[in-house]
């Protein structure tokens, strides 16, 4: 066999179903992670002043 043709057994060339989701994991995670840090700051805000318009902001 030639270089281009020849065949690697012992590299697997197809990614398994969970290398496929790992994206879906870290935007699941990154999401939560922004989620709770808006939270935060909007409770720690809005436990501070009870004026609306610091929190909408």
């Amino acid at each position: 066999m030639s270089e281009t043709t020849a065949r690697h057994t012992a590299e697997p060339h197809t990614i398994a179903a969970s290398g496929k989701l790992n994206w879906l994991r870290a935007g699941v995670l990154g999401a939560n992670d922004g989620i709770v840090s808006v939270a935060g700051i909007v409770i720690g805000v809005a436990a501070a002043t009870a004026d609306q318009g610091p929190i909408f902001t």
